[in-house]
């Protein structure tokens, strides 16, 4: 049977501005067994919304980056160090992570925020290459981007891409990615960021025959598969449950991915 535990209580420790409208809230939560690709839910006293995990530290140290979309986000990033906030989870599958070979991980605007502890656990297997493409609308938009630059490996490459050309390549990250892969190989694609972004990578992998792995988003009220918030037509798998990350088969039977999403209400919206 599944239950909603009740959020414990933390205090933010540290918070780092990453981009425009976007920072990380650093806390202290008792989640030893988190995993990169998971979520918690994130109450502010007021509401609960999933915010994928972006740092996974030491001495269960945490991090969750934000961006101002709404009046909940908007709360958090307003929250000052020694404020409180509310955490429960971790909750959905996690990235399977690819102990050999050449990888590819592309992210675009907010969507690199759960990519973060992804990259850094590729970074740290010395028979994996991982190319890291990371793009936005423009430069300010671009979280982690000095974090990425300051990777010392020779098995890490960035690429960045910004749609005004402000930083990078100019263009969009999915053009820059097809391009590279029509140049290049590679074993394995992950990815997070604007679903219009995903479904393209999601249809170059299906070209290439490369295995691909997809975190999604949705809106979520319980976080455990109980409400049916994020349910994706027309197999009904939960994002919150069966997700939040996706593999090709998955993504295959899910005519929602890259065209329409749940409101609050539960009525469709196109993405």
């Amino acid at each position: 049977m599944n239950l909603i535990k009740r959020p414990k209580i933390v205090k933010v420790t540290n918070i780092r501005d990453e981009a425009r409208k976007i920072k990380t809230l650093y806390f202290n939560y008792p989640a030893q067994n988190a995993r990169p690709g998971q979520f918690f839910m994130i109450w502010d006293f007021k509401d609960e919304i999933p915010i994928s995990i972006s740092y996974i530290g030491k001495n269960n140290l945490f991090g969750i980056s934000i961006k101002a979309i709404g009046l909940t986000t908007e709360n958090l990033i307003s929250l000052s160090k020694g404020d409180q906030i509310g955490v429960r989870g971790p909750y959905g599958n996690p990235f399977k992570i690819i102990k050999t070979g050449k990888v590819i991980v592309v992210g675009g605007g907010i969507g690199i925020a759960p990519l973060m502890p992804l990259i850094q656990e590729l970074v740290s297997i010395q028979t994996v290459s991982t190319t890291c493409v990371i793009g936005a609308r423009t430069a300010f938009e671009i979280p982690f981007l000095k974090e990425l630059q300051v990777i010392r490996s020779k098995f890490f490459t960035l690429e960045v891409c910004t749609d005004d050309g402000t930083t990078g390549h100019k263009g969009y990250v999915s053009n820059f990615v097809e391009d590279l892969l029509d140049q290049r190989s590679f074993d394995h694609i992950y990815t997070c960021g604007p679903e219009i972004m995903m479904k393209k990578i999601f249809h170059i992998s299906e070209e290439k025959s490369i295995p691909l792995q997809a975190s999604l988003e949705r809106i979520m009220k319980c976080g455990i598969g109980i409400c049916g918030q994020c349910v994706m037509d027309p197999s009904g798998l939960r994002v919150c449950r069966d997700g939040p990350v996706f593999d090709n088969k998955q993504l295959k039977d899910l005519s929602d991915f890259g065209k329409n999403k749940r409101d609050f209400d539960g009525t469709i919206q196109k993405i």
